[in-house]
């Protein structure tokens, strides 16, 4: 694993835009290393928003894991479900949602100011460890 060939903080976070974020939703359902998942504009309709039902059916009891959602508003259906999966995460007692909704944004400008406002969050997450 990284944390063993590299020297890390432990802090392990994995980033998905589209795909990739529904990548980032599913993983949440299983077993992984990661403390921070962001998922921007991620495409939950896939698969007729089969993870959102993953989800649903439990997420490991683990330490909590920070989840970070950006989505824009078309098409409606995209957007629906990533409603849907927000209102889902907002029942997992062991996740720190944060999510950001860009009204004036697309699918493929959405990436780069999610991943600013990501880092921001990141940097923050890593101060407040630094001081406690």
């Amino acid at each position: 694993s990284v944390d063993t060939l590299y020297s890390t903080n432990g802090n392990n976070t994995l980033i998905g835009h589209s795909m990739g974020g529904y990548f980032g939703g599913y993983i949440l359902s299983m077993d992984h290393p990661f403390s921070t998942i962001h998922m921007y504009d991620p495409s939950i309709w896939y698969n007729n928003g089969e993870v959102i039902d993953v989800i649903s059916n439990g997420i490991p009891k683990k330490d909590s894991v920070k989840v970070f959602i950006t989505y824009q508003p078309i098409p409606t259906f995209h957007k629906e479900k990533i409603e849907t999966l927000i209102k889902e995460l907002k029942t997992k007692s062991n996740l720190l949602l944060t999510s950001n909704f860009y009204e004036f944004e697309t699918h493929n400008g959405l990436f780069l100011p999610s991943f600013v406002k990501g880092l921001e969050i990141l940097k923050n997450d890593l101060e407040s460890v630094k001081k406690n």
